[in-house]
């Protein structure tokens, strides 16, 4: 999802990631892009990429109430819970022989060096200017890197936690098991124990989960007033 202020040039990175023109783009004072709007496209080796382009954060044509609307219906849509911060005008820092690394260390404010910070430094530049194959590719690998990284320690965590669960209500039934015929009742009574025990705490890390999602929903809210104080 794109988030940032009108004219920053959140349309072109949307086309420059997904490597066609699927969003309006032109120089203008006001927000070309009125209503959010999903677009997708396939990286190598068939990934689906969708793109999420939403009005300019402080597009007074439009309202701050409206954008921010819409910019929390978007994160309603979205199933990642994580953030990378894409920078626009890599053509600028690279006439000026700067980069990206050596502006947020000297140039940024810190309110800007805050949001970086919590977004774990996951930072990339874009010049959606060039004509380059090699440069659009370059930009568009580091992205992905960055994203597919990212998915792969969500999943490795869900995983894991998948994996406990499965161990605990087996070893629960294999103590039922070893129990003798004498102590049915005993064995039934402390299998189910141990099966509510295992159900208890896949409730709680179900409802864990749904706590880490809420509190990714209300960093990325808590950025979105970061990055406003930032441009302001």
């Amino acid at each position: 999802m794109l988030v940032g202020r009108t004219g920053d040039g959140k349309s072109a990175s949307g086309n420059t990631i997904l490597g066609r023109k699927a969003f309006k783009s032109r120089p203008s004072s006001s927000s070309v892009t009125k209503v959010s709007e999903l677009q997708n496209g396939a990286w190598e080796g068939g990934q689906i990429v969708n793109v999420i382009d939403t009005p300019g954060v402080f597009d007074l044509s439009l309202g701050v109430d409206y954008a921010a609307r819409e910019i929390v219906r978007c994160i309603n849509m979205t199933k990642e819970d994580y953030s990378i911060l894409l920078f626009t005008g890599g053509d600028d820092l690279e006439e000026d022989d700067n980069t990206l690394e050596y502006y947020l260390t000297h140039d940024s404010p810190d309110s800007l060096k805050d949001i970086v910070a919590s977004c774990k430094s996951r930072c990339v530049l874009f010049d959606n200017k060039t004509t380059s194959e090699s440069k659009k590719s370059e930009q568009m690998g580091k992205l992905m890197g960055m994203v597919n990284e990212l998915k792969q320690k969500l999943k490795e965590v869900k995983s894991k936690l998948e994996k406990q669960l499965e161990e605990d209500e087996k070893e629960a039934r294999i103590i039922g098991e070893k129990r003798g015929e004498e102590n049915v009742k005993e064995r039934s009574g402390n299998l189910e124990n141990q099966l509510a025990k295992a159900r208890e705490e896949r409730v709680k890390a179900e409802n864990r989960a749904q706590e880490i999602q809420q509190q990714y929903n209300e960093e990325i809210r808590r950025l979105s007033h970061q990055l406003q104080s930032a441009l302001q």
